[in-house]
């Protein structure tokens, strides 16, 4: 089983330029919030042509679609929460290309670690 970390999106938070570009995912977001006005676009798009991968992350208001990204790829957004949930989200896409989730494995990683040191959580 091929490996496939999506660590290096969550970087593309911090410096998205240098990373990756802003865009929609390719072909299609294949996901509906049950309105059918999910848009695809303002995500921060990694592609790996020799692979036929493509991965993305993007940020956007918890519970609606606004997306506040900037032309440098930066995300804005008030910190805070509501409830016991922050007041922003984020959404990931992979497109496997000719892979299938039964020969590549998804991981997400965060970095949990407030300080400039690192502790992530993976997400499988």
């Amino acid at each position: 089983m091929k490996n496939l970390f999506l660590t290096a999106l969550i970087a593309t938070l911090i410096a998205p330029a240098a990373l990756g570009s802003l865009g929609p995912v390719t072909p299609a977001v294949i996901y509906d919030d049950g309105t059918g006005t999910v848009p695809n676009g303002n995500w921060i798009v990694m592609s790996y042509p020799t692979q036929g991968i493509e991965l993305a992350l993007r940020a956007k208001e918890r519970g609606t679609n606004v997306i506040n990204v900037d032309s440098n790829g930066y995300y804005h957004y008030m910190a805070g929460s509501s409830g016991e949930f922050a007041l922003w989200d984020f959404e990931f896409a992979a497109n496997l290309g000719s892979y299938n989730l039964q020969n590549i494995r998804i991981d997400l990683w965060i970095d949990i670690d407030p300080t400039s040191g690192v502790n992530y959580l993976a997400l499988e």
